[in-house]
């Protein structure tokens, strides 16, 4: 699931500033992009609790679902609402899937984080793998804004999928 959270949040984290240029000016592109950061480092201390709680089913339908809303305001050229959107889901789905990774796993906390890392790396080549070419696609047929919406179909499947294979084994 890592790699997979990753993967999808690697579209954002890769092709929004060449999506926003000429889009929206630099200095709403900058602060939307420092909002996510601090967005995120405050967030995850105060739902951390909340999060520890909540089933991982939930923390993915609420993470990605998060990620999802925020890649559809991409195709409407809603910058701030939709890096709200994700950094709040994934203070959700990041931390979720590390504490899930520390619950599941018999092996030390060091090598926990160290698959984990493993996992963002994966996650992160698949994003460029898939969706650079994706994004060129979109880009060279005039409808870069479909991009974000084929992203957040993404969004939508992946963990009905994991969730539905899960079930199934």
């Amino acid at each position: 699931m890592t790699a997979l959270s990753l993967y999808v949040y690697m579209q954002f984290y890769q092709y929004l500033s060449s999506y926003a240029q000429g889009r929206v000016s630099t200095l709403t592109f900058g602060l939307a992009m420092m909002g996510y950061s601090l967005g995120l480092a405050l967030l995850q201390p105060l739902v951390s609790g909340w999060v520890q709680r909540m089933s991982y089913p939930t923390a993915m339908l609420i993470g990605f679902g998060c990620l999802a809303a925020g890649m559809t305001a991409f195709s409407a050229v809603l910058i701030v609402p939709g890096v709200a959107a994700i950094s709040f889901g994934n203070a959700v789905l990041f931390l979720k899937n590390d504490l899930e990774a520390l619950a599941r796993s018999k092996r030390s906390a060091t090598v926990v984080f160290g698959q984990q890392r493993l996992a963002v790396g994966i996650g992160a080549c698949l994003s460029g793998l898939v969706g650079g070419p994706l994004y060129g696609v979109f880009e060279r047929a005039g409808h870069l804004p479909w991009f974000w919406l084929a992203v957040a179909a993404q969004c939508v499947v992946i963990p009905l999928v994991v969730l539905a294979t899960r079930r199934g084994s």
